[in-house]
């Protein structure tokens, strides 16, 4: 259900009244069906070089019926994609890769499938002596046919495809076992996107804009800590996510946030667990969206989990 209605300011509401004339705004049956067939082959050589090398198709066949205008559509898509990784075993404690790696999107009716292309060049380390392992990458991502939801007035929200996109980024990951009982899980992540062609049904270009929701900074943190003596182990956590552009157009942007997270772990008895997890732990908001819509990040949730494992 759609229809419009007077704005209404969150910090001084004023109410004029229910909206009148309220119709169905979209009632969809959509059926995707995809098929893939894929062939991957591992080579060791030396006992220190080690070639791997990967083939897919997918097959997907799209079917939409409008249930407001008794009409149906469908599509058929049939793409074939590869990848390849050479990795080079330094020592028992380090390792360096190279990697290539395609990827399709299933993709919408009337719009082409999404294609990716990323080069990765990476290393690993695992000290002898400690229960750790560091690692750290560089990429370079290339997509094209990139669609985004859009405003369109009078028209509602639609998608457009936009061109082609680039992200370079940094991934650096940490996990240690510091004591018997003391854990820590980090990383961080760069990202420096770039549309490099492409522009809106309207004319707009987008050429030389970062590319919507990519927080150029991200990072998280946890530790872990079993009590010694007892079947109880806790967690904290926090998430930073940096300000990234809500849509393409790159006119609104978000702020930087944190957010913290808890877990509790206690074993019953043998075989069996029961884990608390809390997301959000300080309920904190801020907003959060695409260029479609703007609205609040989730608030504090709790979950629990009973598991039985033999």
């Amino acid at each position: 259900i759609y229809t419009r209605a007077t704005p209404i300011d969150i910090a001084n509401p004023v109410y004029s009244g229910a909206p009148g004339g309220l119709s169905p705004y979209l009632v969809q049956r959509r059926d995707y069906t995809t098929k893939s067939v894929f062939l991957q082959q591992n080579l060791s050589f030396y006992d220190r070089v080690i070639v791997t090398a990967g083939v897919r198709n997918d097959s997907m066949d799209l079917t939409e019926a409008d249930k407001l205008t008794s009409t149906k559509t469908s599509d058929s898509f049939s793409e074939t994609s590869y990848r390849g990784a050479l990795t080079y075993i330094v020592s028992d404690e380090v390792s360096t890769y190279v990697s290539m790696v395609e990827s399709v999107s299933p993709p919408e009716i009337g719009v082409t499938p999404k294609r990716g292309k990323q080069y990765e060049v990476g290393a690993k380390y695992s000290p002898a002596g400690m229960n750790a392992l560091f690692s750290a990458a560089i990429y370079d991502l290339t997509q094209e046919n990139v669609s985004i939801a859009v405003v369109v007035p009078g028209a509602g929200i639609q998608r457009q495809t936009v061109g082609e996109t680039r992200v370079r980024g940094l991934d650096l990951e940490a996990k240690a076992e510091l004591t018997e009982h003391l854990s820590l899980v980090g990383g961080y992540s760069y990202m420096a996107s770039d549309v490099l062609r492409g522009s809106l049904r309207d004319g707009t270009s987008l050429k030389g804009n970062e590319f919507e929701v990519t927080p150029r900074h991200s990072a998280s943190l946890w530790g872990y800590y079993s009590v010694p003596g007892t079947k109880v182990s806790v967690g904290l956590g926090a998430r930073y996510i940096g300000e990234y552009y809500f849509a393409a157009a790159n006119t609104d942007k978000s702020d930087a946030a944190t957010v913290f997270d808890a877990a509790f772990t206690y074993n019953i008895v043998k075989g069996t667990d029961l884990a608390l997890n809390v997301s959000n732990l300080l309920d904190e908001q801020h907003v959060v969206g695409s260029g479609t819509a703007d609205y609040y990040n989730p608030g504090r949730e709790v979950t629990a989990k009973l598991s039985y494992s033999w």
